[in-house]
């Protein structure tokens, strides 16, 4: 898109907002936050991040997120629907470069879907299954795009979900990836690189993508694996988009289609600008209908679409209990299950503080079994600092579930004592109690007048344990964490932003 149309555009769009239709009053919860012109964006601003590429040059460093009212980070048992989005080519300049300001989500096109959610014409929540289903919504900023020579690839996506699974209450059955021209390369390129990439899909939405089928990066298998990996696609392009070809898309659509798909690939083609058409403002822009919650096609609009599809319904197993604990210089790892059919293996995965995750042990499943059953591994070399450890359960079809990633902390030394991350502090903070021998530990969080304001009292094992507890309900200030033991105790300053 040239300069001058791109400003154009963003000068149009920002002074029709105010009469665009009001989907939902809902008032956005956890971490609004603000950028120049927007008040309140209703999405927290997630800064100095480091999500795939290499070491020392990361491809994302900043994100936006929402997260519903009742969100609750340390509430393991609830999860959530996430939508991913990547947006369009964003332009940026020496003193504030892209993937910098997460705010260029924003600014880039008001019509995306930061954008909408910023102007409060997004709706977070959809009727399902006899209940209301929330999204948890995870706009990624890349830093480089430079088509089709640096671009972020299908392994910087993979980092992505990886986070977006170790740092939120995401259910791995609903993961939905969505974007917008260079993002829709993005989505589209991630999908179509592999059937085992697919998989980790369960529904991707695309708008206006210049991607084509069996070209660069893409393979020549692309359509083929998206059909097989049995993510649902729908793709939106404006049918004389002078950017990238209408053409690219209907490919897309056909051959994945001609590939007898799990899901059959979904083609809604915009005509025009209006008063006839619903093009808004330029031939290349059909995400504004994609993002509009108020848009349906087919009767159905993203959210509607989205939640009719999962990646794995019917679970082969069923997890009781999964704990990691370090102890004696070494990373116990436990866990349980209470039924298991057509399960083939267990996966331990690892990551340290680049959070990317390689295999560390499989562990084959025999036969089916309705009891109890107990598994263990003992990592003999955990890395200095945050380790993080994944269970991968894979069926017979070759279908993968990921469970809760569990962190532990070595801090290289046997004595008692507690290492607190972050601070900061802002949604919650985390307390790991390295402990001598087993006892009764209190934790407190108290004001600088002593008022005890959250409190945790429980018994807990020899060596590392994680122990958090929620702080977002608490103002901006200074705070102390209190924690007594047997025999140690502990008091610590914390930071809220």
């Amino acid at each position: 898109m040239s300069k001058r149309l791109h400003f154009f555009y963003n000068r149009i769009s920002i002074c029709i907002v105010a009469s665009m239709f009001l989907i939902s009053s809902h008032s956005f919860a956890q971490g609004d936050s603000s950028c120049v012109g927007y008040t309140n964006i209703k999405q927290k601003k997630v800064t100095g991040i480091a999500i795939g590429g290499s070491p020392g040059t990361p491809r994302y460093v900043s994100l936006l997120q929402y997260t519903p009212r009742e969100y609750n980070p340390a509430d393991f048992a609830k999860t959530y629907p996430v939508l991913i989005y990547f947006p369009g080519s964003q332009s940026g300049s020496a003193i504030d470069p892209v993937g910098v300001d997460p705010c260029k989500l924003i600014y880039d096109q008001p019509t995306s879907l930061p954008g909408k959610m910023a102007n409060g014409f997004f709706r977070d929540s959809v009727f399902s299954g006899g209940s209301w289903q929330k999204f948890v919504v995870l706009s990624f900023q890349f830093n480089v795009y430079n088509y089709p020579s640096d671009f972020p690839s299908a392994a910087s996506v993979d980092s992505v979900i990886d986070y977006a699974i170790l740092n939120y209450r995401v259910d791995p059955n609903r993961i939905y990836l969505t974007g917008m021209s260079a993002g829709a390369n993005i989505v589209v390129q991630y999908i179509a690189s592999s059937v085992a990439r697919a998989r980790r899909v369960a529904a991707a939405s695309i708008a206006s993508t210049c991607s084509q089928v069996g070209q660069f990066p893409n393979p020549g298998s692309s359509a083929a694996n998206i059909a097989a990996g049995g993510v649902a696609t729908r793709f939106f392009s404006c049918t004389t988009d002078g950017v990238c070809a209408h053409s690219y898309t209907t490919t897309w659509v056909n051959s994945i289609n001609a590939s007898a798909p799990v899901n059959a690939a979904e083609l809604v083609a915009l005509n025009g600008l209006p008063p006839g058409g619903n093009c808004d403002f330029f031939e290349h822009n059909s995400w504004t209908r994609l993002y509009d919650t108020s848009f349906r096609f087919n009767g159905r609009n993203l959210l509607e679409w989205n939640i009719q599809f999962s990646t794995n319904s019917i679970v082969p197993i069923k997890l009781e209990s999964f704990t990691a604990r370090l102890s004696n210089s070494k990373v116990l790892l436990n866990w349980s299950t209470s039924l298991e059919i057509d399960a083939e293996s267990f996966t331990i995965e690892k990551a340290g503080k680049d959070q990317k995750f390689y295999e560390l042990t499989k562990i084959k499943i025999t036969g089916a079994s309705n009891r109890k059953k107990e598994y263990s591994f003992i990592d003999e070399n955990p890395q200095a600092g945050i380790n993080y450890y994944r269970l991968v359960q894979t069926d017979k079809d070759g279908n993968k579930e990921y469970f809760e990633v569990k962190k532990v902390l070595d801090t290289r030394s046997n004595k008692t004592g507690v290492v607190v991350l972050p601070n900061p502090i802002s949604n919650e903070v985390t307390a790991f109690l390295n402990l001598s021998k087993a006892q009764t530990v209190a934790i407190t969080i108290t004001d600088i007048n002593g008022k005890v304001l959250k409190s945790r009292t429980a018994k807990y094992s020899e060596g590392s344990t994680g122990v958090t507890m929620l702080t977002n309900d608490l103002p901006k200030g200074i705070y102390f964490l209190r924690t007594a033991g047997e025999d140690f105790t502990d008091v610590q300053k914390l930071i809220k932003q």
